[in-house]
């Protein structure tokens, strides 16, 4: 039996006079597909005149690669994201038709200096006492437990080691990445979930080689608010449980529609 729609909307808060931005999607993670993805396209249709979202479906390989071959994994990974794009894009037209991009990864990535920003990174996470190597480590305690119940849920298992080795690879790439976006758009980033805020967070300790300017973008956190509902008898219709936080108009019809993409990506 399918389980209850989700209802809800996302918001995130932006300076003044920016109405641009970027915004890092990973494929495979719930909130960012099905109706919580129309909420944040909601919300970014609202409030930005443009938007770059870079479809990272490519990091994907770190968390497959224990259970297939590499080429597999790799495959896997970069199919998985542009199915994400198709199933996703009429979400992103109806909400900013002519004003949002999607980017693959290997797009961005594809800057030659990609290979060099990942290692400096790896370098600094292993020389140690410093803040990349403290939330780096903070991030896998935090992350694997349930990437390993998962596994094990599925019939398999790996060691602890080999998933902080994977999750160490993964923030190696991302944030190099992360350090093209700034390079390429020079933009603040939407971002949902756990993330380094600091532009300066691995440039500050990139001594190696501070020519190659590891600068991320500064993230605007996105929030992801959940709407419980109840019928009302008088009006035969939904309605929300409670008003607070307090449900922006613009979000209230679908709310109580309860419309939005019917399935996010398996």
């Amino acid at each position: 039996m399918a389980g209850k729609k989700w209802r809800g909307f996302a918001d995130f808060q932006t300076p003044e006079n920016q109405n641009e931005a970027i915004m890092t999607v990973c494929p495979g993670n719930p909130d960012q597909e099905g109706s919580r993805f129309n909420a944040i396209m909601e919300a970014a249709g609202r409030q930005l005149t443009r938007l770059f979202i870079i479809q990272a479906g490519d990091l994907g390989f770190h968390n497959l690669k224990r259970f297939n071959p590499k080429s597999e994994a790799a495959m896997f990974a970069r199919i998985r994201g542009e199915r994400w794009q198709e199933i996703h894009q009429p979400t992103i037209n109806k909400h900013m038709s002519g004003r949002c991009e999607v980017i693959p990864m290997a797009n961005i990535i594809s800057d030659t200096s990609f290979p060099e920003r990942v290692a400096l990174i790896k370098d600094i996470y292993e020389r140690g006492n410093n803040s990349v190597t403290d939330w780096f480590n903070d991030s896998a305690n935090y992350n694997n437990p349930a990437r390993m119940k998962r596994m094990q849920e599925k019939g398999g298992s790996v060691e602890e080691w080999a998933l902080r080795s994977d999750s160490l690879d993964y923030l190696c790439d991302e944030y190099a990445m992360r350090s093209l976006m700034w390079k390429r758009f020079s933009l603040e980033e939407i971002y949902l979930g756990r993330a380094v805020n600091q532009h300066d967070f691995f440039q500050r300790e990139n001594t190696e080689r501070p020519e190659i300017d590891l600068t991320i973008p500064k993230v605007l956190p996105i929030t992801i608010h959940s709407v419980q509902m109840k019928h009302d008898k008088r009006i035969g219709r939904a309605v929300p449980v409670s008003e607070s936080p307090p449900i922006p108009d613009y979000a209230r019809n679908i709310i109580e529609a309860g419309q939005g993409p019917k399935k996010a990506l398996g």
